[in-house]
């Protein structure tokens, strides 16, 4: 069955952010890095490949307490993003979905810009895996891969990549600046989400960063297909009133 993210009522939604900011604290967010060289054709982690599907290897990973991400590349300029998990924030014990996405049992979901993998008997709480169709760009590979993650994974399974929730933590930053007469509690909350905004916009710096690194010393010709200018991505907590005080967490990502 596919899941679809269409259904999630407000108290849903704030649980699931609660849960996700006491993971962030207890995981340090995404922590660990490693990079990998395709010559000595590491497989991706969390993921393995159908046996009919043209090869990719590791490029680089990003690791924290409880959850793994695998960015692997193929000889034709694709890139594969794939989640699993390590072990349960709540100490239980793992299901095997979550551990490893296997792609003989994988279902795949078929979209504009590439390919989205999840397992069947999940039910959108395995491992995922999103494998783009051309080259492309690291801004388009990671808004493809947020918005068909949004579409089929269950919203628990987004707490893998902090940064996967950004937009979900900027439209409720907006709610609670819209109110007019806000209580203590709705300013305690807003400072607290301003902050995990920063936090969650460095993680995602950080991983746009090392795959415009990777993909850069992967590929052998450049972008063709598709073209769109470099961006500037900042912590969106721009427009606070007075009394938030001076933004913070701004960085700009620059070509080295």
């Amino acid at each position: 069955m596919e899941y679809v993210n269409n259904n999630k009522t407000p108290a849903e939604s704030e649980e699931i952010r609660e849960r996700e900011e006491r993971k962030l604290e207890a995981s340090e967010g995404v922590r660990r890095e490693r990079d990998s060289k395709r010559d000595r054709r590491k497989k991706p982690e969390g993921y393995e490949q159908h046996p009919a599907e043209e090869k990719t290897y590791e490029v680089f990973g990003l690791k924290n307490s409880f959850d793994n991400l695998s960015v692997s590349s193929d000889d034709r300029g694709r890139m594969t993003l794939a989640v699993s998990s390590q072990k349960s924030f709540h100490g239980a014990t793992l299901d095997a979905t979550k551990k490893k996405l296997r792609g003989s049992r994988r279902r795949t979901k078929y979209e504009h810009w590439g390919e989205f993998y999840t397992d069947p008997a999940a039910r959108g709480m395995g491992a995922f895996a999103f494998r783009t169709r051309k080259n492309l760009p690291e801004h388009r590979i990671l808004r493809e891969f947020k918005g068909t993650a949004n579409k089929y994974v269950d919203p628990a399974r987004l707490e893998a990549l902090p940064f996967l929730t950004l937009e979900e933590d900027r439209e409720r930053l907006a709610e609670l600046r819209s109110r007019e007469g806000s209580s203590s509690a709705d300013f305690s909350e807003r400072l607290a989400l301003e902050q995990t905004i920063v936090r969650k916009t460095e993680l995602e710096n950080r991983f746009i960063r090392k795959l415009r690194i990777a993909r850069r010393q992967t590929y052998a010709k450049p972008v063709t297909e598709y073209t769109e200018p470099e961006q500037v991505v900042r912590a969106v907590t721009d427009g606070a009133d007075g009394a938030d005080g001076d933004e913070t967490g701004e960085e700009n990502i620059q070509e080295k």
